[in-house]
């Protein structure tokens, strides 16, 4: 797949689970392209990941200042990966 096309498309395998029904989800990606995975502690710190694949470089730091405070309210370490 040449740059061009990179930058324009991306696949990740997605794989979400709880521990049992009253725990929160966690989740994983796995990109389709270099078979690298990420995994997360939960829903927001996914997405974030998402997103942050999407958007400029600022946005991106903005958007992981959003999440951290998300994470902060609801008494979460922001750094749960």
């Amino acid at each position: 797949m040449n740059i061009d096309r990179q930058s324009q498309y991306q696949s990740y395998l997605l794989r979400l689970w709880r521990s049992n029904s009253h725990s929160s989800w966690h989740g994983s990606l796995q990109s389709t392209a270099s078979g690298e995975k990420q995994t997360f502690a939960d829903l927001p710190a996914l997405v974030a990941f998402l997103i942050a694949q999407l958007v400029t470089e600022d946005a991106a730091d903005t958007l992981a200042l959003l999440v951290a405070q998300l994470q902060t309210d609801k008494g979460q370490s922001p750094n749960s990966q």
